[in-house]
């Protein structure tokens, strides 16, 4: 196991809420690469992948520096500017493109030439 520091809620002796400042706990946790060595070799693939196009943790809580919510908006937006400026799109700003319009920048011709304002695209 892997160990985290954190900041858990606790209650003091009245039953009053208490949101520690500092770590006052452990986490154990584990992680998908841990398996690896149990796995034999000629069963184990891995693919190796452009990490901005398809990995982006949440592992902290909305306001944190990293590996948020916020910076996990932030990254698939980024991907739907590439996707539009593949496609031939004129952007200059993130966007969320839903998946019912593109999953992986499929389908995107359409915007070809189109001046792109909108955050959203449905």
């Amino acid at each position: 196991f892997h160990i985290a520091k954190k900041k858990i809620p606790t209650v003091d002796a009245n039953g009053n809420p208490v949101k520690p400042e500092t770590p006052n706990g452990i986490k154990y946790e584990q992680f998908v690469f841990d398996i690896f060595p149990m796995v034999p070799m000629t069963k184990f693939a891995s693919l190796e992948v452009e990490r901005s196009s398809e990995f982006s943790p949440v592992k902290n809580g909305p306001g944190s520096k990293e590996d948020c919510p916020e910076t996990a908006r932030q990254d698939l937006m980024a991907e739907g500017q590439r996707w539009l400026q593949a496609a031939g799109a004129k952007i200059n700003h993130a966007v969320e493109i839903s998946p019912a319009i593109s999953y992986g920048g499929e389908g995107l011709e359409k915007f070809a030439n189109t001046e792109i304002s909108q955050d959203y695209i449905h």
